[in-house]
């Protein structure tokens, strides 16, 4: 998931400060905050998801970050976890399968066009159905005659490129992906 970094923001990479100046879904151009310090550095995201793993990397969020983050949090968790279990697990499932066609886009191998997605379809599918198995298997072992979890019919290339440009709208949220159709009819209209 890639997250939009701010000007504001600061960077500690191998001790010196720096700042965000550039980004695209590729790559990062940081500069530093002190010219005298270092040049500036242009990072994959690959380069950026290892360094975050180890301790030569601190990320300072500024206040328009801590903003975004603090509005995703209590609209995104709230709205996915006080979903309905089944509304839930719908859009997880949704989620997953943006994430797959994302992977395929990211590499190139599809554009964001019906056509393409068509043209392509048996691999995107089983890709995501392979995820899904490993997903479903759980951490408990699998003993003889035990079924795992049955699968849902994937969406359809058209219904699918609606819900990834959503979830891409809004900064990969997956509570975006919950379903409007569960309301409580006569909630609130009840006599005490």
């Amino acid at each position: 998931m890639i997250f939009p970094y701010e000007p504001d923001d600061t960077f500690v990479i191998h001790g010196t400060r720096y700042s965000c100046v550039h980004q695209t879904d590729a790559l990062c151009v940081f500069e530093p905050e002190d010219s005298a310090d270092s040049a500036t550095k242009t990072l994959s995201r690959a380069e950026i998801s290892f360094l975050r793993r180890s301790n030569n990397w601190r990320f300072i969020p500024g206040p328009r970050t801590k903003e975004r983050m603090k509005a995703t949090l209590s609209r995104g968790t709230k709205a996915l976890q006080s979903a309905h279990p089944e509304d839930r697990a719908s859009a997880i499932f949704a989620y997953m399968e943006c994430m797959n066609l994302k992977t395929f886009h990211d590499a190139g191998a599809v554009t964001l066009t019906p056509k393409s997605l068509d043209e392509n379809w048996e691999k995107i599918v089983g890709a995501l159905r392979a995820n899904e198995e490993t997903r479903n298997i759980g951490d408990a072992p699998n003993r003889g005659g035990r079924s795992l979890p049955p699968q849902r019919k994937s969406h359809s290339p058209e219904t699918l490129l609606k819900l990834y440009r959503k979830l891409r709208k809004n900064n990969y949220d997956p509570s975006v992906l919950v379903p409007r159709y569960r309301v409580r009819k006569g909630e609130g209209r009840r006599f005490s």
